[in-house]
């Protein structure tokens, strides 16, 4: 029933007409809209991050007869929203951004913002690096993976509910690697590329883009973003090392590329993953911005981010870009907690 309702819902409130009025009742800001891949290829297509390239176009050729595209630091440095501004990010830095992204982003006459882990370029580039961990999940978790998975996190006496669903169970086991300290996830990482060697041998997992990938996609007025050195969670961080992970990482990008770094993207983007004591850092490095996903529209240090996913149909997304998901979503969560505390 629930399911029925919200695909009512969206299909009203994804009309051109309502997206119109709501566009007009509310504030204008600057909407930031989040990817991780472009890709038609089966093995990246697991993710439920990757999206495929007619899907992405359709989706650019509908922001640019709605929306006024433009660059995450002009918009920054232009104050307030005029009209209804949007910009475009990608985390992570995978080489299709560069190779499918990035054409079709062109042709629109769009560019984007793309964030990047220096850390894990260098291992790109040596020939040293492995998936991480949220590109093994995604390929290798299935029902008969699924206890060889389980296994490896009660090594760690971590366990989770059998009766669970397979997809409320990879959720649960990548929400837990997310928000563990930075140690103990690398060490759970290890021990699923260990579980699992022979099958990964077997797939295609996407790349990350080098240094050189990188310049080209600078070159073609791309924003390059940092995202912190190793990729990790700005929470489970000690603070001692945020110098390395948020500031060397700006130096770096910068003197590989030869380009000024400006904003900074948390990863994994949630409100768990990151703190104040870092935005201090942020700001003192240099940084004009910095982005979550659950953030806030007016601090610039706190951007919010629309995440757009594989499962989101046309209707969803027309709404989640226009923000009358999250508004919706919002509603629903207060109430749902007063009803919960009644």
């Amino acid at each position: 029933m629930r399911q029925i309702s919200k695909k009512i819902l969206s299909f009203f409130l994804s009309k051109d007409i309502a997206i119109w009025f709501y566009l007009k009742l509310k504030k204008k800001r600057l909407r930031i809209i989040l990817y991780h891949g472009i890709s038609d290829s089966t093995d990246e297509l697991r993710s439920s991050q990757v999206i495929r390239s007619i899907v992405f176009e359709k989706q650019l050729a509908y922001l640019k007869n709605h929306y006024n595209i433009v660059p995450l630091i002009n918009a920054i440095s232009g104050g307030n929203a005029i009209g209804n501004d949007l910009t475009i990010t990608f985390d992570d830095g995978y080489e299709n951004v560069l190779e499918i992204a990035s054409p079709l982003l062109l042709k629109y006459g769009m560019t984007a913002s793309v964030y990047v882990n220096p850390k894990l370029i260098d291992q790109t580039e040596a020939g040293e690096y492995k998936p991480a961990w949220w590109d093994i999940i995604d390929n290798l978790f299935n029902e008969t993976t699924a206890g060889q998975f389980t296994e490896v996190f009660e090594k760690f006496d971590i366990g989770f509910r059998r009766e669970k669903s397979l997809a409320k169970i990879k959720i649960a086991m990548e929400e837990t690697l997310k928000e563990l300290p930075a140690a103990i996830s690398a060490r759970i990482a290890e021990e699923l590329q260990c579980r699992f060697s022979s099958q990964m041998k077997e797939k295609a997992f996407p790349r990350l883009m080098t240094w050189g990938q990188l310049q080209q996609l600078s070159n073609k007025g791309f924003e390059i973003g940092a995202h912190t050195m190793s990729h990790l969670s700005v929470a489970s961080l000690p603070e001692e090392k945020y110098e390395y992970e948020l500031v060397e990482c700006k130096k770096t990008i910068e003197s590989r590329l030869g380009i000024k770094v400006e904003s900074f993207a948390f990863p994994y983007g949630g409100d768990k993953h990151f703190n104040f004591n870092s935005l201090k850092v942020l700001k003192d490095a240099g940084y004009l911005c910095a982005l979550l996903v659950s953030g806030s529209a007016d601090d610039q240090f706190c951007l919010s981010r629309i995440s757009i996913h594989k499962n989101d149909d046309f209707q969803m997304f027309k709404i989640k870009v226009a923000g009358i998901y999250e508004d919706f979503a919002s509603i629903y969560r207060k109430i749902n907690n007063i009803w919960k505390r009644n």
